[in-house]
């Protein structure tokens, strides 16, 4: 396949961790979910994804993934990988390219990718994404904030992937999981949405959408503490760090005596099978 010629002058480096790249385990297809918004490049900023098999870059393909503006495949299915025969390891080149001279602003070169890096269906997934990756120096699993809009990842080191979907797994950490979630959250939502409807564009999208698994009618809390907003002048303050940690450590309970049971009663049967 022929390549454009383009300009790599003064290009900035994309950031590994805001581009978001799987093939899902079952589909031949690349999905990616770039975030660029920290880049301050033009919103009709062209991008452009070039796929390879790891050990076979003359099995390039080369893929429109829309604009700075609106990222994304022409399809919601992701662009298709069926020409790549006998593998499931790919790398990628992610461009960002002016539209009118075709230079590159900014550039990822040879990201590595899995199929199955995204865990697309297991306990975790309702509160979480959860993503296979590499190089998680010597942790099991990590805890990643990408920006405001997506939920928190957990990262988990690839060759543990089986992690993901292992109900010991979720019993033991699920709690610290959980809390380091919660402690974000009051981070960045100074206050609860109003009972009235408020609407989700005030408060950042992630703790908007956690705010509602905690306290909806379908929420799992039945605790009687409240949201412990803040302000400037209250992040140091010993009573309402206290008063954070108690809502954090109640929610946490509600959420073991909630969530919890069916796991247990699963590990249970396997031992005594």
């Amino acid at each position: 396949m022929s390549i454009n010629s383009h300009n790599y002058t003064n290009r900035k480096r994309i950031e590994r961790e805001h581009l978001n790249i799987s093939q899902p385990s079952e589909a031949r297809t690349l999905n990616a979910y770039p975030k660029l918004a920290t880049y301050d490049f033009p919103d009709d900023a062209e991008i452009i994804i070039e796929v390879w098999a790891t050990k076979a870059k003359n099995s390039l393909l080369r893929f429109n993934w829309g604009t700075v503006a609106s990222p994304g495949y022409s399809s919601d299915d992701g662009a298709p990988l069926e020409s790549i025969k006998h593998t499931n390891r790919f790398k990628c080149n992610i461009k960002v390219i002016n539209p009118n001279d075709k230079k590159i602003l900014g550039l990822a070169e040879e990201v590595e990718f899995t199929a199955g890096s995204i865990v697309e269906s297991s306990m975790v997934t309702d509160i979480l994404d959860v993503e296979l990756v590499d190089n998680l120096e010597g942790r099991i699993w990590d805890l990643a904030f990408i920006d405001d809009e997506q939920k928190p990842i957990l990262h988990i080191e690839r060759k543990r992937g089986y992690l993901a979907k292992d109900d010991f797994f979720f019993v033991a950490t699920s709690p610290i999981i959980l809390k380091l979630v919660l402690l974000k959250m009051t981070e960045h939502c100074h206050r609860p949405p109003e009972a009235d409807g408020e609407s989700e564009e005030e408060f950042p999208h992630w703790t908007y959408q956690w705010y509602q698994l905690i306290y909806s009618k379908q929420g799992f809390y039945n605790g009687t503490i409240e949201f412990p907003e803040r302000n400037k002048a209250l992040e140091t303050d010993p009573d309402w760090i206290s008063k954070r940690d108690n809502w954090i450590d109640d929610v946490v309970k509600s959420w073991g005596i909630s969530k919890m049971p069916p796991y247990l009663k699963r590990l249970e049967s396997k031992e005594g099978s």
